[in-house]
């Protein structure tokens, strides 16, 4: 294995990690999450980067980027939608960072 990627589970509210799992870097995000078998309520919002593209499928209060496609620009108010999503999820990216500086 050459690569390893880890996905953290990161309560806002309690300010606390709630599980890191991880796997080979090879294994797309979506899939790592499968193979976690973690188990959200259904009241529980998921925050996540354009690797979990189909998330919102299994869960509905799903929060992802919308990407943008080569026959599709986004439009003003989607690229404002996906900043909004990105200020979010910087925080989990320190955190990410944070854990991986203290662990390596």
């Amino acid at each position: 294995m050459y690569s390893i990627k880890f996905q953290i589970v990161y309560d806002f509210f309690n300010k606390k990690i709630v599980d890191i799992f991880a796997d080979n870097g090879k294994v797309h995000d979506f899939q790592i999450l499968k193979n976690s078998n973690l188990e959200f309520s259904e009241k529980t919002i998921i925050i996540g980067d354009l690797g979990y593209q189909g998330i919102q499928n299994i869960y509905k209060n799903t929060i992802i980027p919308i990407k943008r496609t080569k026959n599709k620009k986004l439009t003003k108010q989607e690229r404002k939608y996906n900043k909004i999503v990105s200020k979010i999820r910087i925080k989990v990216e320190h955190v990410l960072l944070d854990w991986k500086d203290s662990k390596f």
